[in-house]
């Protein structure tokens, strides 16, 4: 008798797979999976400039690579919601535009995105909404400009301004919610 496999099996047999094939093949079959076929996997490795990676395992990857290769998987799966840790981070700042280009493919496509992150700038350029999360509490402040004039927010994340020069603060984490219901 086989049993229906549960959503965290299937997300064990694709980490399964990004290990032992490569992303590359990840690509190929949630292509094929989904029915959509394999004329999403090509456009995707194009725009995201994967093409050089098809065969390499991850382990073999920067990980600027490895973060593009991710993001490739869910351009070609077009989820209804994403959650992304640090899309930036590790991420060359020549490939910083390439990131962002597919969130925004990503939002356009109607997927809510979730993304944590301390790269200010990079996630300011592609959020709707910000969310602070500090001890434990999370503050919704609103539109990335919101936050830059935020009495709370500016002065414990963002810094001070004295003398036009920024001081870093590092609370527990920060969020950034993107998508058309956000």
């Amino acid at each position: 008798m086989t049993l229906p496999m549960s959503a965290a099996a299937k997300g064990l047999e694709a980490d399964g797979l990004r290990k032992a094939f490569g992303h590359q093949a990840v690509l190929k079959a949630a292509s094929f999976s989904a029915t959509r076929g394999a004329d999403r996997v090509d456009p995707v490795v194009k725009e995201l400039r994967l093409g050089n990676l098809v065969g390499r395992k991850p382990t073999r990857m920067s990980g600027s690579e490895r973060q593009r290769a991710s993001l490739g998987l869910a351009l070609v799966r077009a989820p209804a919601c994403l959650l992304m840790d640090e899309p930036f981070a590790g991420v060359a700042p020549r490939d910083r535009p390439l990131i962002a280009r597919g969130l925004e493919r990503l939002r356009t496509q109607g997927a809510a995105i979730v993304i944590s992150g301390h790269d200010v700038e990079d996630l300011f350029a592609v959020a709707d909404q910000v969310i602070w999360v500090v001890a434990g509490t999370s503050h919704r402040i609103g539109t990335p400009e919101d936050a830059k004039d935020h009495a709370q927010f500016r002065p414990e994340y963002l810094g001070s301004k004295p003398s036009g020069v920024a001081r870093p603060s590092t609370p527990s984490a920060d969020s950034v919610v993107r998508g058309s219901d956000a």
